[in-house]
């Protein structure tokens, strides 16, 4: 079966979505808790082998890390100085066990997918990817303040067409049906949950330049005390097969129109 990495697995609910989809997975998550938890509400999937979970933490080096846990538990880091809601006081710290995902990707076959969302460390992964010579079709990962910089590492491996999915509005979206990718899941995509992937996302696929115009029209949204705009986040989904994209300019208008001044 075609395969998708879930680097991020958090609560199970993207892992369950692409299982449901009819794809394997290879699942990793640092929060201890979290992973005791997906061992138990995903066992059959287990014992099947259709799920494999990975319960380390992405680092530069293998060996122990010290991840942060929200008191929430809502989010993890191994770095509390990038992020304001990591106050004192406000977290628990955990030693788990780290791995290069390079190490991880070794020991599996390519996959069509892979889901990043684990709080900056995603370029330790996206290098990783790209140094072992073996390019899933698409990639993900969540915008954050070295999302730049990776966007042009993702062009120098061959990925010329990007999507952006906003995090809050995503929940208004529908899946195609017939589907595009995998089986048709009637899913309600839920904050916790990266969306849709593939050839299953709406709208045009973007050049690197229009990524940025699409970005710098969110933030003067912002600027101007735009509440959507204010409160939402994006993923940014690369295609590398995409060179010659299917879709025009006309598209792209369309979704930034409807799409992006909530982004």
């Amino acid at each position: 079966m075609p395969l998708i990495y879930d680097v991020g697995m958090y609560d199970g609910s993207d892992t369950a979505f692409y299982l449901q989809k009819g794809f394997d997975v290879i699942a990793v998550e640092a929060n201890p808790r979290q992973v005791e938890k997906m061992q138990t509400a995903f066992h059959a999937e287990l014992a099947s082998g259709r799920l494999t979970i990975h319960g380390v933490a992405v680092a530069a080096e293998a060996g122990t890390a010290r991840l942060l846990v929200h008191d929430h538990d809502d989010w993890t880091r191994l770095d509390a100085f990038r992020d304001y809601r990591f106050d004192p006081g406000a977290y628990q710290e955990l030693s788990v066990p780290a791995r290069r995902f390079g190490d991880i990707y070794a020991e599996h076959e390519t996959p069509y997918y892979v889901k990043l969302d684990i709080e900056g460390s995603e370029t330790f992964a996206i290098r990783d990817i790209f140094a072992s010579g073996r390019y899933p079709e698409y990639l993900s990962f969540e915008a954050n303040p070295e999302k730049d910089a990776l966007l042009e590492l993702c062009v120098e491996h061959g990925y010329r067409r990007f999507n952006i999915v906003p995090q809050k509005a995503k929940a208004g979206w529908q899946l195609p049906n017939p589907p595009l990718e995998g089986n048709y899941v009637p899913v309600h995509f839920n904050t916790n949950m990266s969306g849709p992937f593939g050839r299953e996302i709406p709208g045009a696929w973007m050049t690197l330049r229009q990524v940025h115009q699409a970005f710098q029209d969110w933030r003067m949204a912002v600027e101007r005390g735009e509440e959507a705009a204010r409160q939402e986040w994006h993923d940014i989904h690369a295609w590398r097969d995409g060179a010659s994209s299917r879709f025009g300019w006309k598209a792209l208008a369309g979704r930034l129109e409807r799409g992006l001044r909530g982004i």
